[in-house]
């Protein structure tokens, strides 16, 4: 019989949400005993294997699942817990799949909002800087479709500006024979005086992915040391 966990609200488990709902895939399926299971599963290239690590030392840790990341053909590296006894957990927590949606213990405390912001930009963030004269950074995470919880947490716990874009992309692919279409959403918000010392103090030391992390941090430093400092 499987011990009892003892799962609570942290930090890591916030930027485990994060990286889950983003990244990873809750699968369902049959085993050879035509039983019901539940695996969370990923799929990532290299760039992202410092994120998916973190993810599996959180789950060793958190979760007691000690699933191997393996290195495959198809795409560069794959890795899968079970959970189906977890679910109960999942719901007691408020931990949802499929879309972006905050924990709503998340929203109670800027450290575990910053660390689960933190899983979903290692995941499925870019971090960009646009005019060259008077730089602006903004952070851009996509999904499939519109994402309201998000926005309107991000709203809430930093009080600023949210964007979403609906995008569209008609093309060729020659090696398909075909022409591909394909939409998807862009949820952006701006790093400016009023989020730099909450991205700072809250999203950074969370990054996985060190392009994103040192993009971001660097814009902070030159632009709005200053302010955080005071």
């Amino acid at each position: 019989m499987e011990q009892e966990l003892k799962i609570e609200p942290s930090e890591d488990l916030a930027y485990w949400v994060g990286v889950a709902q983003s990244d990873g895939c809750l699968y369902k399926y049959l085993d050879r005993g035509r039983t019901v299971q539940f695996r969370i599963v990923f799929g990532v290239h290299l760039k992202s294997l410092p994120m998916l690590k973190r993810f599996r030392d959180i789950s060793k840790i958190l979760l007691d699942r000690d699933g191997k990341i393996i290195k495959t053909k198809k795409v560069e590296w794959v890795y899968h817990i079970g959970v189906k006894s977890l679910l109960p957990y999942f719901d007691k927590l408020d931990i949802k799949f499929g879309k972006f949606i905050p924990p709503a213990w998340t929203l109670e405390k800027s450290e575990f909002f910053g660390a689960y912001l933190a899983g979903i930009i290692d995941g499925d963030g870019t971090v960009g800087i646009k005019r060259p004269k008077y730089p602006q950074c903004l952070i851009s995470i996509t999904s499939g479709s519109i994402q309201i919880d998000l926005e309107r947490a991000i709203k809430d716990v930093m009080k600023c500006s949210v964007f979403q874009m609906e995008h569209y992309q008609k093309r060729f692919i020659k090696s398909l024979g075909r022409i591909v279409e394909g939409k998807w959403w862009h949820l952006e918000f701006c790093v400016s005086s009023k989020t730099a010392e909450f991205v700072l103090e809250h999203i950074l030391p969370h990054l996985q992915l060190e392009y994103k992390k040192e993009k971001l941090e660097d814009f902070i430093l030159k632009r709005y040391l200053s302010i955080v400092e005071n």
